[in-house]
């Protein structure tokens, strides 16, 4: 058996998080960018729906993709659900 490093300060790839999607139904930019940060790291996905984008247009997708690269996930897919 080889030694390996803790994979846990490693950037997770696509085979390391759930394929999942999490909605974003959040109330605000903030709170979106907040949850984002929060679940990047553990999921493939986030939903953006009908109304968070009719609300917040396309700045929704950019605080998400933006939020999940600030917590070092620079690969989420983002899903709208239209």
């Amino acid at each position: 058996m080889s030694s390996t490093s803790s994979r846990s300060s490693e950037v997770p790839t696509r085979r390391d998080v759930a394929p999942i999607a999490v909605a974003m139904d959040a109330p605000s930019l903030a709170v979106l960018a907040a949850w984002t940060g929060a679940v990047a790291g553990i999921v493939s996905t986030v939903k953006i729906g009908l109304e968070v984008f009719c609300r917040d247009g396309a700045s929704a997708v950019t605080t998400a993709r933006r939020s999940a690269a600030q917590s070092g996930v620079h690969d989420i897919d983002v899903f709208l659900d239209l």
